[in-house]
């Protein structure tokens, strides 16, 4: 007979005895985006992100150059830069997407996805990688579309 004794109960990966997880999380204040869009761009002329992917080196020198533009910022290559290309490439094929959708508009001023009146909910509903887009400022998309859309 099995012992049903620990179903019900949560499991809790690397975590101390009162559940608290020892992965730690950052925050990226939007305000880096643009001197690190900066950078990948300079890397991107020099070979070092090809279809944006980082080659070997590229995350240790985004690191460097970051810090030269914004002394004391304390991000690191991995996995503070990388983490932020990757959630800044989701966001750009997300937006690209719904910017090729039938009806639906770019707020050049903005810089942001608009979407038909009463449509948002639905479409975020089928589609969740869109979710929180809907008339969220992305400044950073031209210059991404640089980086990013040879690799589509």
């Amino acid at each position: 007979m099995r012992d049903n004794s620990r179903m019900g109960r949560k499991r809790h990966a690397g975590g101390d005895k009162d559940g608290a997880t020892s992965k730690k999380y950052s925050f990226w204040p939007e305000k880096l985006d643009k001197p690190l869009v900066e950078c990948i761009l300079e890397l991107v002329e020099k070979g070092l992100i090809v279809d944006g992917n980082c080659k070997n080196g590229g995350y240790a020198a985004l690191e460097k150059m970051l810090e030269q533009k914004v002394p004391g910022c304390g991000v690191r290559g991995r996995p503070h830069i990388e983490g932020r290309i990757k959630k800044l490439k989701k966001n750009w094929q997300a937006i690209t997407f719904m910017r090729n959708q039938s009806g639906w508009g770019w707020d050049e001023a903005n810089k942001c996805v608009t979407c038909p009146d009463g449509k948002w909910n639905d479409f975020e509903q089928m589609y969740p990688t869109c979710r929180g887009l809907n008339k969220k400022p992305f400044p950073v998309y031209d210059d991404l579309t640089s980086v990013f859309a040879k690799g589509q």
